[in-house]
């Protein structure tokens, strides 16, 4: 089994992993609200890429918003199914025992 014979230097180590490091991002600016974006990627702040609309953006308050509609909308809208019991009286529940 190979076993090295001296201990490996800080710098050889250093060298060896000198093309590892992290690159540079290219970034570009938006053409409408001028903030950093990657390069052929749509907006993130505004939703356009190449000067046209491609998504729409909402704002915290706005998803908060939604999300709160949904909530209230599925429990007003949740009908109760054909399989669900008929309320009982108290002799007919005493029956079913």
């Amino acid at each position: 089994m190979a076993v090295p014979k001296r201990k490996t230097s800080r710098k050889r180590t250093h060298d060896r992993r000198a093309h590892l490091r992290l690159k540079k991002i290219n970034l570009t600016k938006c053409a409408n609200c001028k903030t950093d974006i990657m390069p052929h990627r749509a907006c993130f702040a505004c939703g356009f890429y190449k000067g046209k609309q491609i998504i729409t953006v909402l704002t915290r308050q706005e998803k908060h918003q939604l999300k709160k509609d949904k909530k209230k909308g599925k429990k007003s809208i949740a009908k109760p199914s054909k399989d669900s019991k008929k309320e009982l009286s108290i002799e007919e529940l005493s029956k079913k025992e």
